[in-house]
């Protein structure tokens, strides 16, 4: 049911999650919990959803996919959006790997998404 505090809540959201920009979402889906994989915000559903069109991930799985599938759209609570990573400069590579330390945490960049990690080796 909506009310008045339910519709100012929506207003507020579709204001900080605009259509058409592309988020990360985190998932939840068992084999890929806890991974941030892009996507676009397509639509908004009441009270506190987003309709994501993903970038990386597919409708088939990936023992099937080819380059004619299509995007995975899901439906998605604003609690698992972030906004996009800023692009990461190529040139500062070298000092990112210098400052891993074993133990550590870290975010990677892998199949599409980014994963959390912690270093092993350094």
């Amino acid at each position: 049911a909506r009310s008045a505090e339910g519709d100012e809540a929506f207003a507020r959201m579709i204001g900080v999650w605009k259509e058409g920009e592309v988020v990360e979402v985190m998932q939840v889906d068992e084999g890929f919990y806890g991974a941030w994989f892009e996507g676009e915000i397509v639509e908004h559903v009441y009270p506190d959803k987003c309709v994501i069109k993903y970038l990386e991930l597919r409708e088939v799985d990936s023992d099937h996919m080819d380059a004619e599938s299509e995007p995975f759209i899901g439906t998605d609570p604003v609690s698992v959006l972030r906004p996009r990573a800023p692009p990461t400069d190529p040139s500062l590579h070298a000092t990112w790997i210098a400052a891993l330390v074993e133990g550590r945490d870290a975010d990677l960049w892998f199949d599409g998404g980014w994963w959390d990690v912690t270093v092993i080796r350094a």
